[in-house]
């Protein structure tokens, strides 16, 4: 695919509202669970931690696309 094509299709996701309600419900998701999980839970906690940087993550790749 081409780059400019690609850049224009990542910037198209990204302002899509329906990706950015999904990626904010994920992201309130995660958040929630952490909130809600024991404080000696540490193991389940660095989980729910990689899960919000793998999200954050996938955002900034879409967003690399774009430059």
């Amino acid at each position: 695919m081409d780059k400019v094509i690609k850049g224009e299709r990542a910037a198209e996701l990204l302002e899509s509202p329906l990706f950015q309600e999904a990626v904010q419900g994920v992201r309130t998701a995660i958040h929630e669970q952490w909130a809600n999980s024991p404080l000696r839970d540490i193991e389940g906690q660095q989980a729910l931690r990689m899960e919000l940087k793998l999200l954050d993550d996938l955002v900034l790749n879409i967003r690399s696309m774009i430059n």
